[in-house]
């Protein structure tokens, strides 16, 4: 089986990079389709990276595929040059985007992201099927504010071979835009239980408590609620630290000047995962404030490693987080749950807190096992063949 990933920007999501390597690691040839956006190297042979770069790159992408498919595909070549002319697209960029996929055709191409459906879906003519992700932002929200995006989903929809949701809620909403529920499936992030294996959650008695948040500093992540709830916790007398491993933003900024939480909050920058892992390590609680999410990897991470979750009951998280089970679910948008929430988790006593960790663990090893993921996207890709 050849599957392409339409991946946005090459490396991707830690989600879309564990996908690529484990179903290479499964026997599965992946073409990778984006725009290179930094140095990564695949080892895998049945990784193929056909993205697009700078300049010299892309030219010779063009000149590549314009001589192979003039030579011995001219009919394709012919359909995207007719294809360019109609979308009012020039022929060097048709060539470059689209010239590696029907080149090396694979069986089945994989869009990550629903915005980027109307380019990709007339492949089909080829006989190449489509499947298409449904995660967070691009399904819950976007077309709520674009209704031409709207429009475009509940007319290529109906067209779609597959649908992987990360969840049961963004199930029920693709149906909202014409999705056959019979053409989809449920599949929920994977975690890599043996790269896990190398993190562990440490206790060494400290009296600060150290919070984290990850995640890109959006509006949807809710960073502004957890920054109130931060105040909340220093007017209390929490003696505490907040790192959020993000890029800072002028709003946040001024809300933690104007709070004066600057000796408790600050905003680190991105991290490379291995990075974000260890802070997992050595912190004591993991706040997710987002007001939208489809299912956050980053809260899939902390429960394998054993650090603490409180996470807000927003899109697909209450499908992973079961409230005092194996962490605490509270209302987006509110400061003072949180707040509440940090007070409670850290109230508990050892005992209390080890068994919340076993029953986190237990649910990825149950629900988020990256091979389970990875057997039931492999059953998907058969289904869409048949």
């Amino acid at each position: 089986m050849k599957v392409a990933i339409i991946c946005g920007t090459i490396p991707s999501t830690t989600f879309i990079e564990n996908l690529i390597h484990s179903l290479a690691s499964s026997g599965v040839k992946v073409n990778l389709i984006g725009k290179n956006k930094g140095e990564i190297t695949y080892k895998s042979h049945l990784i193929r990276n056909y993205g697009t770069g700078g300049v010299l790159r892309n030219f010779l992408l063009f000149k590549k595929y314009l001589i192979l498919l003039a030579i011995f595909k001219p009919s394709e070549l012919s359909i995207i040059f007719k294809k360019s002319r109609n979308k009012g697209k020039s022929f060097y960029h048709f060539i470059t985007k689209y010239g590696p996929l029907l080149w090396d055709k694979p069986d089945i191409i994989h869009i990550q992201w629903a915005r980027e459906i109307e380019d990709w879906i007339w492949l089909k003519a080829f006989n190449i099927k489509v499947i298409l992700s449904l995660r967070g932002t691009h399904i819950n929200t976007s077309p709520l504010a674009d209704n031409d995006l709207a429009k475009l989903y509940k007319k290529y929809f109906p067209e779609i071979t597959a649908f992987h949701c990360v969840s049961d809620a963004i199930m029920k909403v693709g149906k909202k835009y014409s999705m056959d529920p019979d053409n989809a499936m449920t599949i929920y992030s994977g975690v890599n239980i043996n790269k896990m294996k190398d993190f562990r959650y440490t206790y060494t008695g400290r009296s600060k408590l150290k919070l984290l948040s990850v995640g890109r500093n959006h509006w949807k992540k809710g960073y502004n609620y957890s920054i109130l709830s931060a105040n909340l916790l220093k007017k209390s007398g929490v003696d505490f630290t907040y790192e959020i491993v993000s890029k800072e933003s002028e709003e946040n900024n001024y809300l933690i000047n104007l709070l004066d939480l600057k000796n408790h909050v600050k905003f680190i920058g991105k991290l490379e995962n291995v990075d974000v892992l260890k802070k997992m390590e050595s912190s004591d609680l993991l706040l997710l404030p987002s007001v939208e999410e489809g299912i956050a990897n980053v809260v899939l991470e902390a429960m394998a490693i054993g650090l603490l979750v409180i996470s807000t009951n927003c899109g697909g998280m209450s499908e992973v987080v079961k409230n005092r089970y194996n962490g605490l679910l509270i209302e987006p948008r509110s400061p003072k749950d949180m707040f509440k929430a940090i007070k409670l988790i850290s109230s508990l006593s050892d005992s209390e807190k080890l068994k919340m960790r076993a029953n986190a663990k237990e649910t990825i090893l149950t629900q988020h096992n990256m091979q389970d993921s990875i057997r039931k996207f492999c059953e998907l890709y058969k289904k869409s063949l048949i």
